[in-house]
């Protein structure tokens, strides 16, 4: 019987010993799962973070985009003032150019008219000699 309980207790040993490996198995299984478990939680910060940097950065590009939509509008707002003002200037440069050539051409008029008035003034006056001559030998 003693050899039935030393095998019984050697049984009993070799379990504890497996039971202990299999302690010590699960317990650096744990600390892996544990150190698994901090890293994940860091990615976590970390992706919250970066989540953070985002959500900011989306904040500025869309405060930029009203900027430049602003910008956008002032700049349209400029440019149909100057269209404006480049047709004004159009037209009366049109106007200043129909009047140049009117006043041109009055002027040409108004020269040919005194080049003939002093051809009838000249013709008067020969006119004039040739009566007082003619009165001269008359009297």
């Amino acid at each position: 019987m003693e050899e039935a309980l030393k095998q019984v207790i050697d049984k009993l040993n070799s379990m504890d010993n497996k039971i202990n490996s299999m302690d010590n198995k699960i317990s650096s299984m744990d600390n892996k799962i544990n150190s698994m478990n901090d890293k994940v939680n860091s990615m976590n910060n970390k992706v919250n973070s970066m989540d953070d940097k985002i959500s900011s950065m989306d904040d500025k590009i869309s405060s930029m985009d009203d900027k430049i939509n602003s910008m956008d509008k002032k700049i349209n707002s400029r440019l149909e003032s100057i269209e404006a003002k480049l047709d004004f200037v159009h037209d009366q440069t049109a106007d200043f150019t129909e009047f140049r050539t009117e006043t041109k051409e009055n002027i040409e008029d108004v020269s040919k008219d005194v080049k003939f008035i002093k051809h009838k003034l000249h013709k008067t006056e020969e006119d004039v000699f040739d009566i007082k001559d003619y009165l001269k030998i008359v009297k």
